[in-house]
């Protein structure tokens, strides 16, 4: 049976900060579902756990090592392949179907038919696949023909096929629309090997048959599903601060304790210096007593500051382990707008995905779901909105000012400090813009930290801040905001949304995420119809 056992594990920033405490622990029976915070180090651990080595360049360094037993295949939550590649070479079949493609137009060469070894329906099988991904294109076509959840698709079809003993999984349900979701579950479901997943989805996590916690302190296992986790986990967190608090009264009571000796102290010595005025003893068997007097006065106090410490530490401790307060995102409030239109589509019909000419109208104030299947179109309507794309026939006019928050975070500079980025989107003062950065848990010297040594999840906190800042109330287009969060994070993206008065467009297929919002309209974007409904909320 495969299995990753890791020995003493851990990682260290540029800037001298450790992300977690060594690790030692085993990984065997799956799947597995690695779980944790923003920042805490899951997209770190994963290459660790694969045999890669961590990006130097960054200043990135770790400690320990990892006992494999069994091949790995691992997939990046960023997939980096060339755009230019072709869904052939992904597919790793390029070398084959070229020497088809060579015996067909007559080669007699041993080579080609040694690289064939008598599969001679490869193609027509492999072009059977696409279609069964949901993937209309031939093997020939480049990658940049796919939507991000195509080519999420397409990239974890290769690694479940792979035949590798051990898979590694970083976030793979961003941008998988929901019948993507189901093949997935069930390729991890079905999966003879080992499966460790990262991933803040919480369908998936309910697929799971134990949860690895990774804290700051190291790292848990939780054995059943997500919500037996969340169960145990609430019922730990209940018992820290039951004790924390019972703690914390003890720690008042020394300090009351401390308090009525001093004064007890304080009384006996002023009683004393009365006596010496008053007494006819001797001065040498007074001063003994004052001495003795300050002997105990001075042991009671160590011993007092001592107690102190002592509880002070196991308090200091027990915070470690309590959850930071959730993050918040401080969106710009103002009045509702007039109801004025934003966009017109006449006739529109786009570069790619959907076939059929659009005539939609929004309106300020609105709040959009764009539904749709890999593929459809969704990430090339905004784009198209945005002016990055062309009709290819009809108009489409938009009013006023638009903001583009697309997958990849291309709003931030990579090589900004998060400070100046978040001013530089927004009219926040210093002290505002820290404050902000303070309530996604990125304090002190870490405004000074670059965008680009962020984890993913930490980028898109920082892009929802420089969008939700705008000088005006700007129609938003958010393609996939709650891929990469973390779920305190995705709450607290829903409360900001819920609260904007000026209107946007969303992408998304979390049904969790999307059932906490409250949008006005929902649109099915599809390859044949298309429905514009007002929500019954």
């Amino acid at each position: 049976m495969p299995y990753l056992i890791t020995h003493d594990l851990s990682v260290t920033l540029p800037d001298g900060r450790v992300l977690f405490e060594p690790i030692s622990i085993t990984f065997e029976h799956g799947p597995i579902g690695l779980v944790g915070d923003n920042g805490t180090g899951k997209s770190l651990l994963l290459p660790l756990l694969a045999g890669q080595t961590l990006p130097s360049p960054q200043g990135i360094h770790y400690s320990g090592h990892v006992q494999r037993d069994g091949d790995i295949a691992y997939l990046s939550q960023h997939i980096t392949a060339p755009k230019t590649q072709t869904l052939a070479e992904v597919l790793g079949i390029a070398e084959q179907l070229q020497a088809l493609a060579a015996i067909q137009a007559g080669s007699i060469d041993p080579t080609h038919y040694e690289r064939v070894n008598d599969d001679w329906d490869i193609a027509e099988r492999y072009q059977e696949i696409l279609t069964q991904l949901g993937i209309n294109a031939a093997l020939s076509a480049p990658l940049h023909v796919l939507s991000g959840g195509q080519l999420t698709l397409l990239s974890l079809y290769r690694v479940f096929h792979s035949q590798a003993h051990i898979v590694l999984l970083d976030e793979p349900s961003n941008h998988l629309d929901r019948a993507a979701r189901h093949k997935l579950v069930s390729w991890i479901e079905n999966y003879p090997g080992l499966v460790i997943t990262v991933s803040h989805d919480q369908q998936l996590l309910r697929h799971m048959r134990a949860i690895y916690a990774l804290t700051p302190q190291g790292i848990a296992k939780y054995t059943g599903n997500y919500d037996e986790f969340v169960r145990t986990q609430r019922q730990e967190q209940e018992a820290l601060i039951a004790k924390r608090t019972h703690l914390n009264k003890q720690h008042k009571q020394v300090l009351r304790q401390q308090q009525q000796s001093a004064e007890k102290a304080q009384k006996r010595e002023s009683k004393g210096k009365q006596l010496r005025k008053k007494s006819s003893q001797a001065k040498s068997i007074l001063d003994g007593q004052k001495e003795s007097a300050q002997d105990a006065k001075s042991r009671a106090k160590t011993q007092f500051s001592q107690q102190l410490k002592r509880y002070q530490k196991r308090l200091d401790a027990l915070d470690t382990q309590l959850p930071e307060n959730n993050p918040t995102l401080y969106m710009h409030h103002s009045e509702p707008m007039k109801r004025r239109r934003l966009i017109r589509a006449t006739q529109c019909q786009l570069p790619f995905g959907y076939t059929e000419p659009l005539d939609w109208s929004v309106y300020a104030g609105e709040h959009w779901l764009l539904r749709g299947r890999n593929g459809a179109g969704k990430s090339t309507l905004l784009r198209t909105l945005m002016g990055h794309h062309a009709p290819v026939s009809g108009s489409i006019d938009v009013v006023g000012d638009c903001v583009y928050l697309d997958q990849h975070f291309s709003l931030l500079e990579p090589k900004q400090t998060l400070l100046s980025c978040l001013r530089h989107h927004s009219d926040l003062s210093e002290s505002d813009a820290r404050t902000c950065l303070a309530s996604l848990g990125l304090r002190g010297d870490r405004v000074y930290q670059t965008v680009d040594s962020l984890s993913g999840g930490e980028k898109m906190k920082v892009a929802m801040l420089a969008v939700a800042h705008q000088h005006a109330q700007p129609l938003l287009l958010l393609d996939e905001p709650d891929n990469h969060l973390d779920i305190s994070a995705k709450h607290a993206l829903v409360d900001a949304l819920n609260h904007y008065q000026g209107a946007y467009i969303l992408v998304s297929h979390d049904d969790a995420f999307i059932d906490a919002l409250h949008l006005t309209h929902q649109w099915e974007l599809g390859y044949h119809a298309a429905n514009s409904l007002l929500s019954d909320r």
